[in-house]
């Protein structure tokens, strides 16, 4: 199977890249688990865990897509989000109606249970595994209380409680504290580092947020754009968020700034597909793609390969996965002919599985190239050609 060049990497002296298949021998999906899949892989890489249709979750097979050890939700709950705990002893699964079960990973058994109060969009272990926070997604539509008097919005009244973030005990599902007790309509994503006591909370407000959960210390990040999702790099010191804007347009005369047609001068920067924010400035650094429609919602998924040198972006508004470099910013690849829910590498970085929004998945190789493929750049230089 001849395959295409991906990208070329030097770290620690060694050069490497990333090649993918082509289109035309692209894997068949896995499946079908339940709509809009998402997808988590065990720390060893050897099981993927996957939403199923019921607010349930499965254990299967990368390769063969066999169902190892079902996760069982409850009848009537759509699932939503799943999160494995780092050392992978433990899966959370959270569902629209605000439920978010725990499991023993090995035995397939309901650790406990505890309701978020309201439907939750996201959810992530902290890096020592000992808390769990959950996000709430976009504000739901409760039906209209029985008995209520005057005229009543047909589609029910608003949910306060949806849009927030909360810390809860991993162990018990105590809830710890509020990360974002406003309500209204700003729905909110969440991300915790991996590498600290950093939690992200990422707004359709345009906001992003950096709690520290060790100091108790916040900071916000004004992004000037909604944002639909986040996730950390590797080594804790990046947030890539789902929307957002550019860096700021430089003055008239300043050289210059990146901003692209669009963007006036003091106001936001353009509206792209990801933004990155330097954690411990809260800088935006640097932003990934180019989006034409800036109201357009993004519904989709960001991670960072194993290596952090690149960010995966999936969505509504794409076929399959594009591969951003985040030291240039540059568009590295468009992967997979199917909009994704949700994308995750695999810890060796070799494959990277698309939860498909036709409930499917997608595992896509990332393998080295043939003997002979081409050189890397030396060390601080470009990709290589």
């Amino acid at each position: 199977m001849r395959g295409r060049r991906l990208g070329v990497f030097v770290a620690a002296g060694i050069v490497t890249s990333w090649t993918t298949a082509a289109r035309a021998d692209e894997p068949a999906p896995l499946g079908p688990f339940g709509a809009e899949c998402k997808v988590a892989y065990a720390p060893d890489g050897a099981t993927l865990y996957v939403t199923v249709r019921g607010g349930a979750a499965a254990a299967v097979d990368p390769t063969t897509g066999e169902r190892v050890r079902r996760y069982r939700g409850a009848q009537g709950e759509t699932e939503a989000a799943l999160a494995l705990s780092p050392d992978g002893t433990r899966l959370a699964l959270a569902t629209l109606e605000g439920v978010v079960r725990v499991f023993d990973v090995a035995a397939g058994e309901e650790l406990h249970a505890f309701a978020h109060g309201g439907p939750v969009r996201s959810l992530a272990f902290t890096a020592d595994g000992a808390a769990l926070v959950t996000g709430g997604g976009l504000p739901r539509r409760l039906p209209a209380p029985e008995g209520a008097e005057g005229e009543v919005d047909p589609e029910g009244v608003e949910d306060p409680a949806g849009p927030t973030a909360r810390v809860w005990s991993a162990a018990t599902g105590e809830r710890l504290v509020d990360l974002d007790p406003r309500t209204g309509n700003a729905g909110s994503w969440v991300a915790a580092s991996p590498a600290g006591a950093i939690v992200a909370v990422a707004r359709l407000d345009g906001r992003l947020s950096l709690f520290d959960l060790a100091t108790k210390k916040r900071r916000d990040v004004e992004l000037g754009r909604p944002a639909y999702g986040a996730a950390f790099s590797p080594d804790g010191a990046l947030v890539a968020v789902l929307g957002g804007a550019g860096p700021p347009p430089a003055p008239s005369g300043e050289g210059p700034s990146g901003a692209g047609p669009g963007a006036a001068p003091g106001g936001p920067g353009p509206a792209c597909e990801v933004t990155l924010v330097a954690v411990g400035t809260g800088e935006v650094v640097r932003a990934l793609g180019r989006r034409d429609d800036p109201e357009a919602p993004l519904a989709g998924a960001v991670a960072f390969s194993p290596d952090g040198r690149r960010v995966a972006r999936v969505g509504r508004d794409i076929e399959g996965v594009r591969l951003f470099e985040v030291e240039t910013g540059a568009l590295a690849r468009t992967l997979g002919r199917k909009p994704a829910a949700s994308v995750a590498f695999a810890p060796d970085g070799g494959r990277l599985a698309l939860g498909l929004r036709s409930g499917r998945v997608l595992v896509l190789p990332l393998a080295p190239p043939a003997p002979g493929a081409g050189q890397g750049p030396g060390p601080g230089g470009g990709e290589g050609r």
